[in-house]
């Protein structure tokens, strides 16, 4: 509300502004100005210049007995009013020149120089101009209202931008029997006339010919503000400072709201049920990411309007007093320079675009051509001797990355700026970069490569590198990621994998159908039978599960102790990525099975102190009617005539029997 009731009352400000300003502005008598333009550069060509005398001038030159080509100028510079009586009496008598020139524009006279500049005589001053102005009119980024006449050090002269095309004496003046102004003002017209002339006849500005020199027309769109032969009062110019500033404000919040109510209602489709772009099964963008694109799309439009508003606001403001009018030309110069220059140099690439194009699509094809064979390689479709079909996807990828390098090569000779000493700085700096720091990712790449064709492994593999032992997560160009039975991952560079030693247990399962053996190991007392005791492992090992009956397990005896003997068993499996689930089932079979068979797994140490002590297999497996044993100390009982077995039932106490 309160936004609207501001935007109220500017527009009734400037109502009022417009209404009252055509009765102020008559009041304010326009004067007669000059104003100084902006850069546009040094000018040099050729143009043909015909020097020609004067009929009136020589007469007066031979009745006053002068040289010829010789210029008397001091004389008229005595007098500080070139247009008091007596110098228009000097005039009738002291001529100062001797032959006059035609400056021309192609074949076309402009206007006569009659009078030389100190040592410069008419003939080469009109060559300069005649360079100049056809110069000019080869241009098309300076518009024919950039021709205009001021002062410079108190000369009168003929410029566009920041390029004087003629300088207008007082002797030239006097030659031609009119002011220095006069004559400047005509000399202005003639050549604004000659060049726009020259222009059409000579189709200069064309578009089919000067890519992008339609900007140069941008100045143009202002040039009834910058009319540098009016001089507003600065009661007139304050004033339409003020309306101006009114306008853009009202303006500015139009815009504000109109771009603030379109982006609302783009952010309120958040909530509805829109769907992003898909391509069968794939989405590519979702609703969001649309919306937000389309936001950020928006806000940038309202930028670009919110700057061409104060923009032109700026430069109309600049254009009403004399002191910024520098300004605002020269920022139509540089805004219609760089767009120009922008627009020429993209029309300019436009061939080396094309040619990118052109090879980014064959390099497209190409790559979908071969796509297809490596994927039915893949999937063992096609089948190629000693190809494996886990060569197919790495193998495709190292080719893409090939034709990408060699494409990418071809490409940049048509790049913007190839060639130039940034582009060349850019280039050694990076190829030194990738050559001091990437010594140990081209040793991971290359590893990675030896590894993927020496088969090493696959992903879904279970492997044991060093003290690692997982299965195979990623399988990667510069490192390999494991997935250990504690579900953590652990990432190898491929270097390190290829100067360790690997153990695969996937690998005979895979190639050749052949399980893995698993084993585990154990020690029994010498007083258990071997021949009783392999059985037992054996039927342990068959009731543990994904151990497979063929080939069947077998138990070998690795070696005779000094209390014990160690027995290692030897199971098959088909499952290696569960082998430690494997082996801790294992592990609970043998011991249901040994306690079962009243089989002990117990330390020899214990062993030797068994008299007087429980046996360790578990209370459910021992007979009802077990009893713990003594300490059988006989010796020592004798000699004191004590029985000393204190086992269950058995007291200590003296014998009944007599000696």
């Amino acid at each position: 509300m309160k936004k609207r009731t501001l935007v109220l009352i500017l527009l009734a400000f400037a109502v009022f502004g417009l209404t009252i300003a055509p009765s102020i502005i008559p009041s304010i008598a326009p004067s007669i100005t000059t104003s100084i333009a902006t850069d546009a550069g040094a000018y040099s060509s050729p143009a043909r210049v015909i020097v020609q005398p004067s009929d009136q001038i020589s007469d007066q030159i031979s009745d006053r007995g002068l040289d010829p080509g010789q210029v008397k100028i001091a004389q008229l510079l005595e007098s500080d009013n070139p247009n008091s009586t007596d110098n228009e009496a000097e005039s009738d008598t002291i001529t100062p020149i001797a032959t006059s020139a035609i400056v021309r524009l192609g074949n076309q006279p402009i206007f006569e120089i009659k009078v030389a500049a100190g040592a410069t005589t008419a003939a080469d001053r009109a060559e300069i101009i005649s360079d100049r102005i056809e110069t000019l009119a080869n241009d098309p980024l300076i518009p024919l209202g950039a021709i205009q006449v001021g002062d410079q050090g108190g000369v009168t002269v003929i410029f566009a931008g920041d390029v004087v095309l003629a300088q207008i004496t007082e002797a030239d003046a006097i030659a031609a029997n009119t002011t220095v102004l006069e004559l400047a003002n005509q000399s202005a017209n003639q050549i604004n006339q000659a060049v726009a002339s020259y222009r059409q006849t000579n189709n200069v500005g064309a578009i089919a010919t000067e890519p992008g020199a339609g900007w140069a027309t941008l100045p143009q769109l202002f040039q009834f503000i910058n009319n540098r032969n009016l001089n507003i009062g600065t009661t007139q110019a304050i004033l339409y400072a003020v309306i101006a500033t009114f306008v853009f404000v009202i303006v500015r919040l139009i815009v504000g709201s109109f771009f603030g109510l379109i982006i609302n209602r783009i952010d309120r489709q958040r909530s509805s049920q829109a769907s992003g772009i898909r391509i069968r099964e794939i989405e590519f963008f979702s609703a969001d990411q649309l919306i937000d694109f389309v936001l950020d799309i928006t806000k940038f439009i309202r930028f670009v309007a919110n700057l061409g508003l104060f923009t032109i606001y700026l430069v109309f403001v600049f254009s009403l007093f004399p002191i910024t009018q520098k300004l605002e030309a020269q920022f139509w110069q540089y805004l219609s320079l760089a767009l120009n220059n922008g627009w020429k140099a993209f029309v300019d690439y436009i061939p080396n675009l094309f040619s990118i194009f052109l090879i980014g699509f064959v390099i497209y094809y190409i790559l979908k051509f071969i796509r297809p064979i490596f994927r039915r390689l893949g999937d063992g479709s096609l089948t190629i001797d000693g190809f494996y079909p886990e060569f197919a996807q790495p193998t495709y990828r190292i080719i893409e990355l090939l034709v990408l390098a060699l494409t990418a090569i071809v490409i940049f000779p048509y790049l913007p700026g190839f060639g130039s000493p940034a582009f060349r700085a850019i280039a050694l700096f990076l190829g030194a970069l990738v050559s001091f720091g990437s010594t140990t990712a081209v040793a991971n790449g290359v590893a990675g490569i030896i590894l993927i064709y020496t088969r090493s492994f696959q992903i879904g593999d279970r492997i044991k590198i060093g003290n690692v032992t997982g299965n195979v997560e990623e399988k990667m160009l510069l490192v390999t990621r494991i997935r250990t039975f504690e579900n953590t991952v652990v990432t190898i560079p491929n270097a390190n994998l290829l100067s360790d030693n690997i153990v695969n247990y996937s690998a005979t399962i895979r190639d050749h159908n052949t399980p893995v053996l698993l084993s585990t190991t154990i020690t029994i007392g010498y007083d258990v039978p071997w021949r009783e005791l392999e059985p037992v492992l054996v039927a342990a090992a068959l009731a543990t599960e994904h151990v497979r009956s063929e080939p069947r397990p077998f138990v070998l005896q690795l070696g005779l102790g000094d209390f014990s003997v160690s027995y290692e068993l030897k199971v098959y499996t088909d499952r290696p990525t569960i082998m430690e689930l494997i082996h801790s089932e294992l592990h609970r079979n043998i011991q249901d099975q040994c306690n079962a068979a009243q089989i002990e797994i117990l330390s020899p140490v214990y062993s030797a102190m068994r008299d007087g002590n429980k046996s360790t297999i578990p209370s459910e497996y021992l007979p009802d009617d077990y009893a713990e044993p003594g300490f059988n100390l006989h010796p020592l009982g004798n000699l004191f005539q004590i029985d000393l077995r204190m086992g269950k039932n058995r007291n200590g106490g003296q014998s009944d029997s007599s000696p």
